[in-house]
């Protein structure tokens, strides 16, 4: 499903659900590893805006583009920097991550090793664990 105008194009929340599980379309998360790792639209993958470039080659060409962060600003950033590196079919997932959870779409929670979202929780869940040796 190839976009005809790629540098400009956005899709609602709804629309990039219904590409991803057409398996026509590859999600990218562009927010924070930390963002991520508190929840991500499912199938997300995560590669944050400020490894965009560098990270631009793991992204398969053959498949549209929708790219995603919290609210719809960095992802369009991330449209703007892939379409440099010569990919065509590149669409900004409008409204983001918040969009996509307030939309009831599935969302993958983070994980028990990856941590809360809290840096500050996090050490005091490990202070605990080591004075109960758990």
């Amino acid at each position: 499903m190839t976009n005809p105008n790629p540098h400009n194009g956005s899709v609602t929340v709804s629309e990039a659900q219904d590409q991803l599980l057409a398996n026509d379309a590859v999600l990218i998360d562009v927010r924070t590893s930390m963002e991520y790792g508190c929840g991500h639209a499912a199938g997300a993958v995560n590669i944050p805006l400020n490894a965009l470039a560098s990270r631009a080659g793991e992204i398969p060409k053959d498949k549209t583009v929708l790219v995603i962060c919290q609210s719809g600003h960095r992802s369009a950033m991330g449209v703007s920097e892939l379409y440099s590196h010569g990919f065509e079919d590149v669409v900004n997932v409008a409204g983001g991550t918040s969009a996509w959870r307030q939309a009831a779409l599935p969302v993958e929670p983070a994980k028990p090793d990856e941590g809360t979202c809290c840096p500050l929780v996090d050490m005091a869940m490990a202070f605990v664990r080591r004075l109960t040796g758990r």
